[in-house]
């Protein structure tokens, strides 16, 4: 198995159960037009999905329009994360449900600092 440190963007679709360690998503792009500066992009539907992060790290070219997480079908199921070190330069929004580390307990980081 292959390990990837560095990633620019990830496109997730239906169905899809996901185990990320160790890997630095970073979409570099800052544009403020549409397709907006997106590191993981998750097309849900009405399926649930299950994501684990160990000690990633996504970092979005546009704080201000850019997304680290972005779900473009409205009403889809919450994905859930289950979080064991996650970095973010920006909120991951309200539509995501994060368990087991939260900003509480130090084991989710949204700080405009990381990079």
């Amino acid at each position: 198995m292959k390990e990837v440190t560095d990633i620019m963007e990830l496109f997730i679709v239906m169905c899809t159960n996901l185990v990320l360690r160790n890997a630095k998503i970073k979409n570099t792009s800052t544009s403020s037009s549409t397709p907006y500066s997106i590191c993981i992009y998750i097309y849900a539907g009405s399926f649930e999905q299950f994501f684990k992060f160990e000690n990633v790290t996504i970092v979005t070219g546009n704080t201000s329009t850019g997304q680290t997480l972005y779900l473009p079908v409205t009403g889809a199921e919450d994905p859930i994360v289950q979080n064991l070190g996650l970095f973010l330069n920006k909120y991951l929004g309200s539509a995501v449900n994060l368990q087991v580390g939260t900003a509480a307990n130090f084991k989710y980081i949204q700080s405009s600092d990381v990079s």
